[in-house]
């Protein structure tokens, strides 16, 4: 690890930098663990001539034993301490006191008569003024916690690299933004690096790790206060008033007197997160399990409940089981729904157990118990059958035979509530195939029937909210969202414990939806409040993804790598062909070509196409494209993406299909413009409309505005700068800086990215600019050729052109871009 690096302070730092160069006194304090010393050592090391003592009982005058005379006499000390400052003085030296509560009384007299009666700059570090009154009187700069976004810059620089946002969570709550007791935890725990971003590999404390601070406090427990407190820690969060019925008067009062409980809106914890996570490490396995039979009995949610029933081996009837399954595998948990299928399926669930179980399988890597159990139930011709066997060949990549086995499974369903269900299932599995349209068939089905039921609008809206958007519909999109948002907020608890995992799979969608339609802003305020929401890791990669997407949209690409990182690698599908997975991977290609890493680029596009089978339809295809023209191929990169739009408008995803030309016309491309103003004619997207206007006849400082003004911050600035390189080829100096000028200020909104040449003004044409292109990267004549399937002469003749039209010798004359 590298150093624990001084995050947040900055502020701070410039404070008691400013106090160590200037006549006064400055007292820093804060609770222990906060980064006293951490700051003033910090702003020593800025300053640099300080004298540095430390408070410590024991020998008067210790800490200040090098500043004074050696035969010093009570008598003579406010002379021996003039003297002294005086020497301070004449070298523009100042003092620090660090832990200045523990000064001896001499030593604190005279730290006291420097900053009374001399000019010596003196900053102290204390706890508490308590103990030395006259500290009340100076300067005071009190340091707080860390705050959760400073507890992640903390991990992300000590750990060299980014970190997953629900480890960053638990561990701003574990150490409750202490930067000590943060580096104890982080130092105690297994962490692992996966696909560029830091994790923890199990509990983030283990019995033989706990930081020293929390094992000494616990130790210090009577046993039957300790053994209360590890069944509160199993059980936490408890309702207040369930706590009165699971802990006698005895043992309330146990936890009282150590002062261990803290109610929080209605609900009673431990008083702190780190102490519960503690105890649930070292609780003894058999005390573990009478505490939760314990807990068995209490009126609690019941997924909770099972779990317990579970862990105290305690018996459970099937249904009980399928139930808590599914309502795990509902909130995204599919470790324990699976877990809790198989546990269905031993206690004689039969068939539905079964079911619930297949669709758990592939998330665990079980792909030969899957297919077996898939024949099992195959047999039997129940149609729910063939509608599970339908998502094991989906995630299995046999599309054809997922579509096939669904729409007979739906065909041979005689019971109308079966329809629907099937119905739901060809929607969404029609949009994870990037068929836009079927999907959107599919769901005017389940609609026609089903028009105001929660639990299908709450199914539904997740894929429709998403296929109305691509299709361009973005109004309908929000509409049906916000719908089926407000249905599921009134629906009585339709989902159970899932209700809140429902819901923010629907507003993931509409933001979606928002992002689409050109409300950016928006769309990135449901993606942090979200993320900021959940609690689950399932469910914070999610909204990494759709924080990502957002990022790319903006061409923020630096926090778009950051986001889609994390949500590739931990996204709870594996090397699965699900949806989200395809979108993020060609977000994250498109991302690290906009900063110029083409080989990044190229490696996660090549990602995508190992995951993405025959029949599948890809989403989203800027990606592919960019990552080609990141490797200097742009007329190929023009291709693509003129390939991508037709297969894209085929299925209707006819904003993707817009977005794929727009990314043809961004590259030089010409003749789309009309296809986009086709498009946005039949689309309700201000972004669409945007992007035609963008390629169309408008003039270019009124497209980049219009971009500008939904966000899009690096398609308006390369517009910007094309309509730069317009005007000052008309000789309108004037309006060509202001367009330069905006165009600098979007930019560096954007970060570091490499922008798209503008396609005016170039006096190369498209396959000069391409040879040059590859030939600054330093590929020779040869590997051009190969390239761009041209001969090498033919490419010497390129070369030998461009150098006349740009004025320049040869090609040791061309900017070498990495």
């Amino acid at each position: 690890m590298n150093r624990w690096p001084l995050v947040g302070r900055s502020a701070q730092l410039d404070h008691v930098a400013g106090a160590l160069g200037r006549p006064g006194g400055l007292v820093v304090c804060g609770g222990a663990g906060t980064g006293k010393t951490r700051l003033l050592a910090a702003a020593r090391e800025r300053v640099g001539d300080v004298y540095w003592a430390t408070g410590a009982p024991g020998v008067p005058l210790g800490p200040f034993a090098p500043l004074l005379p050696r035969a010093a006499d009570g008598a003579a000390l406010p002379a021996q301490l003039s003297l002294a400052a005086a020497a301070l003085v004449a070298r523009r030296g100042a003092v620090a006191v660090d832990d200045a509560h523990r000064l001896d009384a001499a030593s604190a007299a005279l730290v006291a008569h420097l900053v009374a009666n001399t000019s010596v700059p003196v900053v102290l570090t204390a706890r508490t003024t308590g103990p030395l009154p006259w500290l009340r009187d100076l300067d005071r700069l009190t340091l707080g916690p860390l705050t959760p976004a400073e507890v992640g810059e903390v991990l992300e620089r000590a750990l060299d690299g980014p970190v997953e946002t629900a480890l960053v969570a638990r561990l701003a709550e574990l150490s409750g933004g202490n930067p000590l007791l943060l580096r104890e935890i982080v130092d105690a725990a297994t962490l692992h690096h996966e696909q560029g971003v830091w994790r923890s590999s199990g509990p983030i404390v283990a019995a033989d790790t706990l930081p020293a601070a929390i094992a000494a406090r616990l130790d210090r427990l009577p046993p039957h206060v300790r053994a209360t407190a590890e069944l509160v820690a199993l059980a936490e969060p408890v309702p207040a008033a369930v706590l009165d019925r699971l802990l006698d008067p005895a043992e309330l009062a146990g936890l009282d007197d150590e002062r261990l409980l803290e109610s929080r809106s209605r609900e009673v914890r431990l008083v702190h997160p780190l102490y519960a996570e503690s105890l649930r490490a070292t609780v003894p396995p058999m005390r573990a399990r009478d505490h939760y039979r314990r807990l068995a009995g209490l009126p609690l949610p019941h997924l909770r409940v099972v779990g317990w029933r579970l862990d105290a081996g305690l018996p459970v009837g099937p249904d009980a089981l399928l139930r808590a399954a599914r309502e795990a595998s509902d909130g995204l948990d599919h470790d324990l729904a699976a877990r809790l299928a198989r546990a269905a399926v031993d206690a004689g669930g039969g068939f539905d157990a079964k079911i619930a179980l297949l669709a758990e399988l592939p998330y665990e890597g079980r792909a030969d118990e899957a297919l077996a159990l898939a024949a099992d139930l195959t047999a039997s011709g129940d149609p729910r059958a063939a509608a599970a066997v339908s998502n094991l060949d989906l995630v299995l990549g046999r599309v054809d035979s997922a579509r096939s086995a669904l729409a007979a499974a739906r065909a041979s369903a005689g019971e109308p509530g079966l329809r629907v269900r099937l119905a739901l299932q060809q929607a969404a599995q029609a949009f994870s195939t990037g068929h836009i349209a079927l999907s959107l068939g599919h769901g005017d089905d389940v609609l026609a029937v089903a028009p105001d039921d929660p639990a299908v609008l709450g199914r539904l809206a997740v894929s429709r909210v998403r296929a109305l958007a691509c299709a361009g519909r973005t109004r309908d999109a929000i509409g049906f969202g916000e719908l089926s948002l407000r249905a599921l907020r009134s629906s009585g608890g339709v989902f159970g414990d899932a209700l809140g995992t429902r819901t923010a799979l629907v507003r993931m969608a509409l933001l979606q939806a928002y992002a689409f339609d050109g409300q950016l802003e928006r769309a990135r305020e449901v993606g942090t409040a979200g993320l900021a929401e959940a609690s689950a890791v399932a469910l914070r990669a999610y909204w990494a993804h759709e924080l990502g997407q957002v990022a790319v949209l903006a061409g923020h690409a630096t926090t778009a790598v950051r986001w889609l990182r994390e949500a590739v690698a931990l996204l709870p599908i594996g090397g699965l062909p699900a949806s989200p997975h395809l979108w993020s991977l060609d977000a994250l290609a498109e991302a690290y070509a906009l900063l110029g890493d083409a080989g990044s680029a190229t490696a996660t596009v090549e990602r995508l196409r190992a995951v993405l089978p025959a029949g599948f339809v890809a989403p989203r295809t800027a990606g592919a494209v960019r990552a080609v023209a990141a490797g200097g191929e742009t007329s190929r990169a023009r291709d693509l993406a003129l390939e991508h739009a037709g297969a894209l408008e085929g299925v209707g995803s006819f904003l993707m299909a817009g977005w794929s030309l727009h990314d043809a016309h961004r590259l030089g491309g010409t003749g789309v413009a009309a296809a986009l103003e086709r498009l946005a004619d039949r689309s309700q997207s201000p972004l669409l409309r945007a992007m035609a206007a963008n390629a169309g006849a408008s003039p270019p400082d009124s497209a980049a505005e219009g971009l500008a003004a939904l966000g899009c911050d690096l398609w308006a600035a390369e517009t910007y700068l094309r309509a730069g390189h317009l005007h000052r080829a008309g000789g309108h100096v004037a309006p060509a800086l202001a367009s330069t000028a905006a165009a600098e200020r979007l930019l560096a909104r954007c970060g570091p990215v490499r922008v798209v040449p503008p396609a005016v003004a170039d006096p190369l044409t498209g396959r000069e600019r391409e040879v040059v292109d590859l030939a600054t990267r330093g590929h020779r004549d040869r590997d051009i050729a190969e390239r761009l399937n041209l001969s090498v002469r033919t490419v010497q003749s390129h070369l030998y052109r461009a150098y006349r039209k740009l004025g320049i010798d040869g090609r040791h004359d061309l900017p070498w871009t990495p």
